[in-house]
């Protein structure tokens, strides 16, 4: 009893307050931590849905919204548009500097619609000697199976006209 009164005088009682405090707010830490979790857990669970859904065939079926095109397996058929390829600079993989090619994947039957492909990984040294065209062979039409993700969007204004090199794949510029 002592102990209790000796903790509440006037010479400890800031520091008691103090502590108590910080023990109050160290478990409601705590419990947000555990609600983070459990937010995780929902989201992985909707992931792990949406891939183990069947692939959607863009051709057949183009959902209106953005929402039901994230996070989704698709398969397309169409051809490349080589002339509005996009090339993402400072890429790196395993360790080695490079570019991304994203290009326009004109969809087979649909007028005017088009999917970006990222076809994948160039070295630097190819690119700063233009050897890109090598990598234009895939002509006519061709069947692309993938993932779907959103690009990342630009904060601020309108977008501009993206130019042929970019630093992220901003849809809205593309």
């Amino acid at each position: 009893m002592t102990l209790l009164k000796s903790l509440f005088s006037r010479r400890w009682l800031s520091g008691t307050l103090l502590v108590l405090f910080a023990m109050g707010l160290f478990a409601r830490l705590g419990i947000w931590q555990l609600d983070r979790l459990e937010e995780r857990r929902a989201q992985n669970e909707q992931l792990r849905s949406m891939l183990d859904a069947a692939p959607l065939d863009l051709a057949q079926t183009l959902p209106q919204t953005e929402e039901a095109l994230e996070n989704r397996l698709a398969t397309v058929t169409g051809r490349y548009d080589f002339a509005e390829e996009r090339i993402v600079l400072l890429q790196s993989w395993q360790g080695r500097v490079g570019v991304l090619l994203v290009t326009p994947l004109l969809i087979e039957g649909l007028d005017d619609t088009a999917v970006f492909v990222n076809r994948g990984w160039v070295p630097q040294a190819e690119y700063e000697a233009g050897q890109l065209e090598k990598y234009h062979t895939e002509t006519g039409n061709v069947q692309v199976a993938g993932y779907l993700v959103q690009g990342q969007s630009r904060r601020g204004d309108s977008p501009e006209i993206a130019p042929k090199e970019i630093y992220r794949t901003d849809l809205e510029a593309l």
